[in-house]
C-alpha cells in the first residue's frame, strides 16, 4: 500500500486492514470449527475472558 504525504518518497505501509483473502479463507473455517467440543471450549473459555471472537 501506498501512501504519500507531499515530501516523503518512501512511503511504503502495510495495510491495517489485513490480508483480505486471508480473512475470506480463514473465517468459515474457523466458525465450522465451533462444532467440534474441544474448540468450543476453548472459544467459550476465551469468550468469558473477554476476548472477542473474531
Amino acid at each position: 500500500m501506498t501512501r504519500r504525504s507531499g515530501t516523503s518518497i518512501r512511503s511504503d505501509h502495510s495495510s491495517k486492514k489485513g490480508n483480505k483473502s486471508a480473512k475470506r479463507a480463514f473465517f468459515p473455517s474457523a466458525f465450522v470449527a465451533l462444532t467440534d467440543p474441544l474448540s468450543r471450549a476453548y472459544d467459550d473459555r476465551k469468550r468469558s475472558e473477554g476476548i472477542r471472537h473474531n
